[in-house]
Formats: structure tokens, C-alpha cells, sequence
């Protein structure tokens, strides 16, 4: 009777695992200091909100953080891949095809940051299967989109704002 009953145990939190909502947090680069040049810095506004993302986020349990290939991405996520003591996975700007994959890759209970480009967000939550979201304007920076996904698909889509 023992060993059924491990096994069963066993089975049960097997599949209470896998039903588990992966979460992920989306927002768009900080602002940045000059055009739109892939190594035009952030400026000191958007220091100050790659700072904030690093509270705001900082004990939410982010596994992994994925930015583009341009530094200002780089240099938003950085405060809070130093706090999380993370390395950025960079999946190049516009490949969409490598960010629904690492989006699908995120674990039962796991949670991951993408930091993007406006023109990034609305595509990606509508490619994960969650419908449409406004469009970001080119003034836009303190946008987070919460993406809860349930095998690889998006389930629900909140959007929040951080900052000023």
C-alpha cells in the first residue's frame, strides 16, 4: 500500500508542476539619450528607470532576462541582472521567431524579463497568443506588460505603469 501510495503522491505534484503559469514581464527599453542609432546610450531619466525595473521587479523571482542586441536594452536590464546576479540572454532585435521560443521556454512557475523595443511588445504578446495591446509611442517608457502563459500560451495580458 506504501509504495502506491508514494507513487501516487508523486504523480499528483508531477502534474500540479506542470500547470503551473510561467509569467512574463515585458517592458520596453528606458529612455534613451539621443536617435535611434543601436549604440545610443540610455540617458539619465532612463538610468534612473532601469533603477526602478530593478525595485520593482527585484524580489520577483525573475530566473532569466532576455534583451536585443542594442545597448540601450543592455543597460535598462542591467541594474537588475547585477542584482539578481543574471547574465541577459540577447535575442537579436526583431526575431520574433527567438523570442517566442524563449518566451515558450520558460518553466512551470518560472518567471523571466524581456527588455525590448516598442515596436516589440504589442507583436510578441499577440504571436504568444495574447491578443492585441495599444501600440507603444515613441514617448512611451513606463509600459510593463505581465504576460501569465500556460503551456507556451498566453492566458492573460496585464498591462501596468512604473515610473513617471
Amino acid at each position: 500500500m506504501r509504495p502506491l501510495l508514494l507513487t501516487l503522491i508523486f504523480c499528483t505534484a508531477s502534474a500540479w508542476a506542470q500547470t503551473q503559469p510561467a509569467t512574463l514581464f515585458l517592458v520596453r527599453h528606458a529612455e534613451r539619450a539621443g536617435g535611434m542609432a543601436t549604440d545610443v546610450p540610455i540617458s539619465e531619466a532612463g538610468e534612473e528607470r532601469a533603477q526602478l525595473l530593478a525595485r520593482l521587479l527585484g524580489e520577483a523571482g525573475i530566473a532569466k532576462i532576455v534583451v536585443s542586441d542594442v545597448l540601450r536594452t543592455q543597460q535598462s536590464a542591467a541594474p537588475i541582472a547585477q542584482k539578481l546576479k543574471l547574465t541577459p540572454a540577447i535575442v537579436k532585435s526583431g526575431n520574433y521567431e527567438g523570442l517566442v521560443t524563449a518566451a515558450r521556454a520558460i518553466p512551470a512557475g518560472g518567471k523571466s524579463l524581456f527588455v525590448r523595443h516598442s515596436n516589440e511588445l504589442a507583436p510578441l504578446v499577440e504571436k504568444l497568443g495574447g491578443g492585441k495591446i495599444p501600440e507603444l509611442t515613441d514617448t512611451e517608457y513606463d509600459r510593463l506588460v505581465v504576460v501569465t502563459l500556460m503551456d507556451g500560451r498566453a492566458v492573460a495580458v496585464s498591462t501596468l505603469r512604473f515610473g513617471r
